[in-house]
């Protein structure tokens, strides 16, 4: 019977001394993905501090009714808003 393959293989191109880079590379790859429109300032991350609760209503990013969501606490509230219909595209009811 044949061996089984190893669990994990190291890949080819990384090495202990270029992996932070291509790590890095990676990251960057995946921030130019997020649309400059959806990123926060850095300086209202940076004002926020430790508690960032705030910065989705001080951004401007979401509309009210999205705020109003992100701030339903309870599965009570959230269950009777969940069983009406779905937003149409166009506005919301």
């Amino acid at each position: 019977m044949p061996a089984a393959p190893p669990y994990h293989t190291t890949l080819p191109h990384l090495t202990k001394d270029n992996w932070r880079d291509e790590a890095s590379k990676k990251r960057d790859q995946l921030a130019a993905l997020v649309p400059a429109e959806w990123r926060l300032a850095p300086e209202a991350l940076e004002a926020a501090g430790d508690d960032v609760r705030g910065v989705a209503a001080s951004s401007g990013i979401l509309s009210e009714r999205e705020l109003e969501i992100t701030e339903l606490n309870e599965v009570e509230e959230v269950r009777p808003r969940s069983a009406s219909p779905p937003p149409r595209a166009t506005a919301w009811s």
